[in-house]
């Protein structure tokens, strides 16, 4: 597949990947500097250090698969390094908050995230945009528990306040 140019047509055709072959695709994708790709092949073999190096250099087109594997692994390095990478911290460029909020919420942070909902919100209201902020309270609720309720009263009650 390497030689006649095929590796993406012979990636897409394994059911499953032994770690083996997951490597030498990952370094193929790696080598062709398409890192996204790697990303996935090295998430598959257990290497996710190395996937989440590469999906942070493949760019934001691939931090949602970031924030699900890193919810997946549950480690914390993992989680610190991505939110680094999220807050701007890593290549001085923050994301999109939603970003953070969405990995809170993946990684079950649910107080993190209500918290992170409420600034989103005041920051969309401040801009005159608030239609487009209950987004993330949508999503808190749509995730509830009884553990949750809190995160809910706490957004019910910074509105009333305002």
């Amino acid at each position: 597949a390497q030689t006649n140019n095929e590796m993406e047509t012979y990636a897409n055709s394994l059911k499953e990947v032994t770690p083996e072959e997951a490597l030498r695709i990952a370094q193929y994708y790696e080598g062709k500097n398409q890192f996204g790709e790697a990303a996935v092949f090295y998430e598959k073999m257990g290497n996710f250090q190395k996937a989440l190096k590469l999906f942070m250099q493949a760019g934001e087109d691939y931090i949602d698969q970031s924030i699900e594997m890193v919810a997946r692994a549950k480690n914390d390095v993992l989680t610190q390094t991505l939110t680094n990478y999220l807050m701007g911290e890593t290549d001085g460029v923050p994301k999109d908050p939603n970003y953070t909020f969405k990995l809170y919420i993946a990684l079950g942070n649910m107080k993190q995230a209500a918290r992170l909902a409420i600034s989103i919100a005041d920051h969309a209201q401040e801009q005159g945009k608030y239609i487009n902020a209950p987004v993330s309270y949508t999503h808190l609720r749509a995730h509830e528990t009884p553990e949750h309720l809190v995160c809910r009263l706490l957004l019910e009650k910074k509105n009333r306040s305002q």
